[in-house]
């Protein structure tokens, strides 16, 4: 469901819960993505935009990146706090410079989320 959310807001730059068309893009990529080897299911993306909304290739393939770039951030924040609180890390030291890193990535990706809105506006 947050994905869909996700690829509504970076498609439309509206917060609000996506529609019909955009609902049934996301039920049709995850049916490619788990067909289709070394998830090529993604590419299928910009096809299906172009082909409900008319969007251009060029700005789905777009899309597409930046959420695989939130994705990256969302949890390489996650592993980064958990390496830290589980002291992976080598000491108090290393676990408080993790801990800094993921917060710097968690707000790396919010920074985005919010450089993304305002250029929508």
């Amino acid at each position: 469901m947050a994905a869909r959310l996700a690829l509504a807001i970076m498609t439309d730059g509206a917060l609000a819960w996506p529609g019909g068309p955009l609902v049934r893009i996301a039920f049709q990529l995850n049916f490619l993505n788990f067909t289709l080897p070394f998830r090529l299911g993604e590419l299928g993306y910009p096809v299906l935009m172009r082909r409900a909304y008319g969007t251009p290739v060029a700005r789905s393939l777009g899309v597409l990146v930046l959420a695989r770039l939130y994705d990256l951030a969302t949890v390489g924040a996650i592993f980064l706090a958990m390496a830290a609180l589980l002291g992976l890390a080598g000491g108090a030291t290393g676990s408080l410079g993790l801990g800094t890193l993921a917060l710097l990535l968690a707000s790396f990706r919010l920074r985005l989320s919010s450089a993304r809105e305002q250029r929508w506006r």
